[in-house]
């Protein structure tokens, strides 16, 4: 798979998530909790998966980082603020290591926030929170 599309795919996808259980949420649709962690735990999952491919394909190809540019995020006449999004050895592991430990909070919170009213604003700020944190770690014009 291209980097080009699977760094953007491990950082956004959290935000993808929290926009669209979010907007549902906000439309009135109240999604059962199995289904609001069986999403959160594959894309937790996926999200890894595609980190260490990534690592995989950093450490056989010989690069020491990979950066993908998303155009400009704001521009005014000679200035313009690039959105850049940039894999190396530390902000990958970091990456890697943020998607294990927020799959393993969501997995011990399905259990310890059943049935309470919380449950589905928990999972939302969880995947706010992931988006964030991998936001952080993957920017490059930061």
């Amino acid at each position: 798979m291209d980097v080009s599309i699977l760094l953007p795919f491990i950082v956004f996808l959290p935000g993808v998530m929290f926009a669209a259980f979010g907007l549902g949420w906000l439309l009135g649709w109240q999604p059962s909790e199995r289904t609001v962690v069986r999403a959160t735990a594959s894309g937790f999952v996926t999200m890894t998966l595609a980190a260490v491919w990534l690592s995989l394909q950093m450490l056989s190809s010989g690069q020491t980082q990979f950066q993908v540019s998303l155009g400009d995020w704001f521009s005014a006449r000679e200035y313009h603020f690039h959105l850049t999004l940039v894999a190396d050895r530390l902000s990958l592991s970091l990456i890697a290591l943020s998607c294990i430990l927020i799959g393993v909070v969501g997995s011990f919170s399905k259990r310890y926030l059943h049935r309470d009213p919380g449950f589905l604003r928990f999972f939302l700020l969880l995947q706010l929170f992931a988006f964030g944190i991998l936001l952080l770690f993957a920017a490059g014009s930061f």
